[in-house]
């Protein structure tokens, strides 16, 4: 009875690392930034303007500050999800909108095309965040990395002395 006890203890434990995954509504265009810099802001504007036409969020992460800085969790995220795409960021802004389309730079003669990526994107009913999943699975690690050692630190004295209480309960109803 113990036993199925301490299981059903561990396996509670365990559950709370079950990913959740949540329906999205709408589409999501990510773009990475040096915050303040030009082609940064003009592509932010880009889409603003794209908003009057379409309905979808814009999310701006800026990768460096306005002091040319690194931000290293921003800037985890958009190499973690570049990787996704089989991809190295070698400027910003870094676009992403979907799980279908990058682009690494930008240039008013992308317009067009980055339209045409959000309208399919508008229109493919298996969209997928990829940006939100990577940074969902950034969060629970670095939750995890921080329950876990301290978790192990008040779960292992228990589980060796509940190994040892039983181990030792045995050994008396053998003799």
């Amino acid at each position: 009875m113990k036993k199925i006890v301490i299981g059903l203890c561990c396996l509670l434990c365990l559950a709370q690392f079950i990913p959740v995954v949540e329906a999205k509504d709408a589409v999501t265009v990510y773009i990475f930034t040096k915050g303040e810099d030009e082609i940064s802001q003009k592509t932010v504007l880009f889409f603003k303007k794209l908003q009057n036409k379409y309905t979808f969020e814009v999310v701006e992460y800026e990768v460096w500050n306005s002091e040319w800085k690194e931000d290293r969790e921003k800037r985890k995220l958009a190499d973690k999800v570049a990787e996704t795409f089989g991809e190295e960021i070698i400027g910003a802004p870094y676009i992403v909108i979907g799980d279908n389309y990058t682009l690494d730079e930008y240039a008013e003669s992308f317009n067009e095309e980055l339209e045409n990526a959000l309208i399919n994107e508008l229109n493919n009913n298996k969209y997928v965040d990829v940006v939100e999943k990577i940074y969902n699975e950034i969060k629970k690690q670095n939750n995890v990395d921080k329950i876990l050692a301290p978790l192990l630190m008040l779960l292992l004295p228990s589980i060796i002395g509940i190994i040892i209480f039983i181990s030792r309960k045995s050994q008396k109803n053998k003799d």
